[in-house]
């Protein structure tokens, strides 16, 4: 009975120095999966059909954030967005009764410049890395929703030319939001709002009759849903996974070229670092985190300080702290737009 008891213990000791064996002398991080090595993996995704196929991009000087940093001023005065969901656009009297905001108006005039830095301009780093960030593309959408609103009133209404102009104003401000590659989840706003203007163009379109406009519209549309569905399958196979593969974080990480990407691989990789990942994937983390605290873009150094400040803090807080693929109140939802990781 005792030499039973001695073989299980020796067998037991046999496979615990096995495996610490492997986790300390392991020689070389995790391989990246197919996930990252397949062919357009790690390159920025944008519709395969180009956008001035309808529309012809702003050429105007000036910085399209301001005017879109004051529809967001106007959106977050306490009711406005409920009371533009909500509105009514007559009294109990019959009369027509002015549109409750100037949103719209706002975006039109940031719809004629060239350039958008929006999260440069009036995010923090250390902010846009967090919530926060994911707070302002709520408010964003928020602000489509509004113009939306508008736009579909205007078309009641009989002005259809005033309401597609609306329209290509918001499709402007979509695409500016998507451009701007600071969080996947902005660029996954930014598809969506262009979806939604592009979807009131066309059926502007056809009821005036413009075929050949509406058909380059649903060329344009069908490019957005492809670039959807692929940000949907990347989100899902990297940074999206409940245990994700540290060989296909550190290679986004260090290859991507889409910052936003980088900036999640960084943060779910202060993660990562409490799964049961071995010895040279820890280190090679590290590392990683270490050179990013001195990239010289000021949003891949707010995502690494952050990563590592939450792997030192211990994994309940940093599963709190990272949000990386859960979908936000307020945000499109996977049903209607086909994103996910809000």
């Amino acid at each position: 009975m005792r030499k039973r008891r001695r073989r299980v213990v020796g067998l037991a000791i046999v496979l615990v120095l096995v495996a610490v064996g492997w986790l300390l002398f392991q020689s070389s991080p995790s391989e990246p999966t197919r996930a990252t090595t397949a062919p357009g993996r790690l390159e920025a995704l944008m519709p395969t059909v180009p956008i001035d196929l309808v529309i012809d991009l702003p050429e105007g000087a000036g910085n399209a954030a301001d005017d879109y940093q004051k529809g967001l001023v106007e959106l977050r005065q306490e009711g406005t967005y409920e009371k533009v969901m909500g509105w009514r656009q007559r009294d109990p009297g019959g009369r027509r009764k002015p549109f409750p905001s100037r949103v719209a108006e706002y975006i039109h005039a940031g719809a004629a410049k060239t350039r958008m830095t929006f999260f440069e301009q009036f995010i923090l780093p250390a902010d846009a890395v967090t919530d926060r960030g994911l707070d302002v593309l709520e408010d964003l959408y928020k602000m489509a929703e509004i113009a939306q609103t508008r736009i579909q009133l205007d078309r009641r209404r009989g002005q259809s030319r005033q309401a597609e102009q609306l329209s290509q104003d918001l499709l402007v401000f979509g695409y500016h939001v998507t451009c701007e590659r600071v969080r996947v989840a902005g660029v996954r706003v930014g598809v969506a709002i262009q979806e939604m203007a592009v979807q009131s163009m066309i059926e502007l379109q056809d009821e005036r009759g413009e075929s050949e406009a509406a058909r380059r519209g649903r060329d344009y549309l069908a490019g957005l849903k492809e670039m959807a569905g692929k940000l949907e399958s990347k989100q899902r196979e990297t940074t999206g996974r409940g245990a994700p593969q540290a060989g296909d974080l550190l290679s986004i990480a260090r290859h991507d070229t889409d910052r936003a990407w980088r900036i999640e691989a960084i943060l779910k990789l202060g993660q990562c670092l409490h799964d049961f990942v071995g010895w040279a994937d820890r280190r090679a983390i590290r590392r990683l985190l270490d050179q990013a605290q001195r990239d010289e873009d000021s949003f891949i150094r707010a995502a690494a300080s952050r990563a590592a400040s939450q792997a030192r803090k211990g994994a309940a807080r940093s599963q709190h702290a990272l949000p990386t693929g859960e979908r936000r109140a307020g945000m499109p939802s996977d049903k209607s737009s086909q994103r996910s990781g809000f």
